[in-house]
């Protein structure tokens, strides 16, 4: 933890001011205090909002937004609610002590890693006068509230640019958690004043041990393809991909024991990007797991810079996809709609 936290310092040069049966994950209602703290900082950072600001930024319950995402960029795809660039620094400071409530430090820590590449990459599109990546930054990350925080009524938010979604909320004061979409670009420095640093390293270091050691029998189950998905890019973005209901891949049943070790330590790595509260309600909307767990590869085992492999069990799957060298994109989805 140390580590990573030094490596956000390293790209940031500070950190902030401040102080973190199916279904979407749904977890029953409780008196967790950490809930009550999100409310509370979700209403001071509304609180802290002019009225012309709020009447675009906490939205109906029942806008269909609150169910879509998508990473492209902000001249592509119009989102709800208000930008981080449009935010003075007071409403940041309160809107990032939100994101820490909402996230578990290890996932504050990665938010605060992509906010920052992607403004390495608008200062690179800058050097190249390339105006194709003046469209990323973290000035375009937007925040919308769905229906007034509160702890026991119908509310959600939504925080999205374009290498983070993140839509989490509470139905009649139980916890839900949607699709979590994280990606990096470059996760690797190999020049320059930040040569060495990496992001989202366990996510592929583990992933490229695990499938390496596996036997030649465990490879039939693993390996689905040599090639990776059509798109380039992960599967599971409508929601309607057969894998997200059949799980493909080898079984945790059939692993021994120092593999399955890797593969829940895997899947910690990324439900563990939410705080316990989201956590929970993943896991209690994905019951087959870790029992019915199962590990899928597509592309060559020999190339570290071009893989893609999902974690998936009925109803629920995590995809990682190393698209092109040094370019990363993940997503944490269940197939139900958000409730």
């Amino acid at each position: 933890m140390v580590r990573k936290q030094l490596l956000v310092l390293l790209l940031a040069g500070c950190l902030p001011g401040f102080g973190a049966p199916p279904g979407p994950g749904v977890l029953p209602k409780t008196e967790d205090p950490a809930a009550s703290r999100i409310v509370q900082r979700a209403d001071l950072f509304i609180q802290s909002l002019e009225s012309s600001q709020r009447d675009s930024v906490v939205l109906s319950f029942d806008d269909p937004r609150r169910k879509l995402w998508s990473n492209n960029s902000y001249n592509v795809v119009s989102r709800p609610g208000i930008s981080l660039g449009q935010l003075s620094d007071t409403q940041r400071v309160l809107l990032q002590a939100l994101l820490q409530a909402v996230l578990s430090p290890e996932g504050y820590l990665k938010l605060m890693n992509t906010l920052r590449l992607d403004d390495w990459l608008h200062q690179y599109g800058a050097t190249l006068k390339d105006p194709y990546w003046s469209y990323y930054g973290s000035s375009f990350y937007w925040i919308a509230f769905f229906g007034e925080p509160s702890g026991d009524g119908d509310w959600g938010m939504k925080f999205e640019g374009h290498h983070f979604s993140l839509n989490v909320g509470f139905r009649k004061g139980k916890a839900y958690a949607g699709p979590l979409f994280l990606g990096a670009h470059p996760d690797l420095f190999r020049t320059g004043p930040y040569a060495g640093f990496r992001f989202l390293e366990d996510e592929k270091d583990q992933a490229l041990a695990l499938v390496r050691s596996l036997d030649g029998e465990q490879r039939k189950f693993a390996l689905i393809s040599p090639d990776l998905p059509p798109s380039d890019d992960v599967r599971g973005a409508s929601g309607k991909e057969f894998f997200l209901h059949t799980p493909e891949g080898i079984s945790i049943q059939r692993l021994d024991g120092s593999q399955k070790t890797v593969l829940l330590r895997l899947l910690k790595d990324f439900t563990g990007t939410l705080a316990p509260v989201f956590e929970k309600a993943v896991l209690a909307g994905a019951p087959d797991i870790p029992g019915n767990l199962h590990f899928a590869w597509m592309g060559p085992e020999s190339d570290p810079d071009r893989f893609y492999y999902a974690l998936e069990s009925p109803g629920f799957s995590i995809e990682f996809i190393l698209k092109e060298p040094l370019h990363i994109h993940t997503l944490m989805r269940e197939a139900a709609p958000l409730p």
